[in-house]
């Protein structure tokens, strides 16, 4: 419980009759990121495998036995995560995720696929997603994304295991519509939100936890992107030929701007 003021700890206390629940209280206000590895941090000894939730959203039957079993099957860090079915505040369905396309480090580098309330992963993976916490890390389902991805297995299941609640108080919302996404995108590029401006950082925290797991490709990868953070040149060579990939041509299209503008 990350200091709430509402009826949050007395409700989920209420479930303790039925369920076993470990509760754990911060001793300061984290934030989502943070809060969400000190939990994972506290339960990563104890369990085979590990779903991170929000409160809002609805999981399918059969969505944990279903990527319990595959991320068990693995010893290598395994990551699991789905397309989701959005709904509005009334469970009324809207539309379905956009299709995410082939996951990789380098894509990891630049941008988030693995929407957190679908990500499952085994322990190996838990015990090096939360070994350190990252000071910058943007959020804590990019961050097991970039370490799983450098090191393991992503898995994507077209399948909508969850219904993602949409309305105006969530802190990410899902796609939307082509045109809304483009304007969404600029909007983010203009005031370095969304975590333009912090990948760097975060890459920073990646060498500091995890450098020593890098293949040599990888730790060349990132090295050129924080090089252009210094050097022009290096800047336009990254925006000639990206170390990093987006999944869309939009998106792509937008990398190569922040790239060369140096708000990454």
């Amino acid at each position: 419980d990350d200091g709430s003021s509402d009826a949050t700890v007395k409700i989920v206390r209420g479930y303790y009759k039925y369920i076993d629940i470990r509760e754990v209280s911060g001793d300061a206000r984290l934030g989502p990121c943070a809060s969400f590895l000190a939990l994972l941090r506290a339960a990563a000894p104890h369990h085979a495998s590990f779903h991170f939730a929000d409160q809002d959203d609805v999981w399918e039957p059969g969505k944990v036995a279903h990527s319990h079993k595959f991320v068990t099957q693995n010893e290598v860090p395994t990551l699991f995560h789905c397309r989701q079915q959005l709904i509005d505040c009334s469970d009324r369905p809207l539309r379905l995720s956009r299709l995410s396309g082939p996951s990789s480090f380098q894509n990891a580098l630049c941008e988030n696929i693995a929407v957190g309330c679908t990500i499952a992963f085994n322990q190996s993976a838990a015990l090096l997603v939360a070994k350190e916490n990252p000071k910058h890390a943007l959020m804590h389902d990019w961050w097991a994304y970039l370490v799983v991805s450098a090191v393991g297995r992503i898995k994507y299941d077209r399948y909508p295991w969850i219904k993602y609640r949409q309305h105006t108080q969530n802190v990410i919302g899902g796609n939307r519509g082509v045109i809304h996404q483009l304007m969404w995108r600029l909007q983010r590029v203009a005031t370095n939100s969304g975590g333009v401006g912090r990948i760097s950082e975060q890459l920073l925290d990646l060498l500091d936890i995890h450098g020593d797991l890098l293949t040599y490709e990888q730790l060349s990868q990132v090295e050129r992107l924080l090089a252009g953070k210094t050097s022009l040149a290096q800047r336009l060579k990254n925006c000639i030929t990206p170390p990093a990939t987006r999944q869309s041509w939009i998106d792509q299209l937008l990398l190569r701007g922040i790239l060369l503008t140096n708000r990454y």
